[in-house]
């Protein structure tokens, strides 16, 4: 008989309510399910209730846990964030076959842009 255990926490990043990206570069965020037996599935949506894998332009990359189970889960979406894309949430949700409903985390994109300044010429 084996045990099953739901994941302890589930984390986006750093468990930050916003997640700081440079527009128009390649970015990846970070979904980790803390433990868990079985190991837990992760998927990603944004707007919530959509799953971003259906966007184009948009990647997902699941990390598989230990060979034994154990240890729980990670997954990176990867994409390139346009400046449009400030204020855009994310949501990772994340199930095993030890719960009934799955539990999520959300975030929320800052898209920072690049200053570019020029030296200003005074004429005297």
């Amino acid at each position: 008989m084996c045990a099953v255990v739901p994941p302890e926490a589930v984390v986006i990043g750093d468990g930050g309510v916003t997640y700081d990206v440079m527009a128009d570069r390649p970015q990846a965020l970070t979904c980790r399910a803390v433990g868990g037996k079985p190991a837990p599935t992760i998927t990603w949506e944004s707007p919530p209730g959509r799953a971003v894998d259906l966007d184009p332009g948009v990647e997902v990359e699941h990390v598989t846990p230990g060979s034994d189970g154990h240890g729980g889960a990670v997954s990176r979406l990867k994409l390139t964030p346009s400046r449009q894309d400030n204020g855009r949430e994310f949501v990772c949700r994340v199930i095993n076959a030890a719960m009934t409903e799955a539990m999520e985390v959300s975030t929320k994109l800052r898209v920072l842009c690049e200053s570019f300044t020029r030296p200003i010429q005074l004429a005297l």
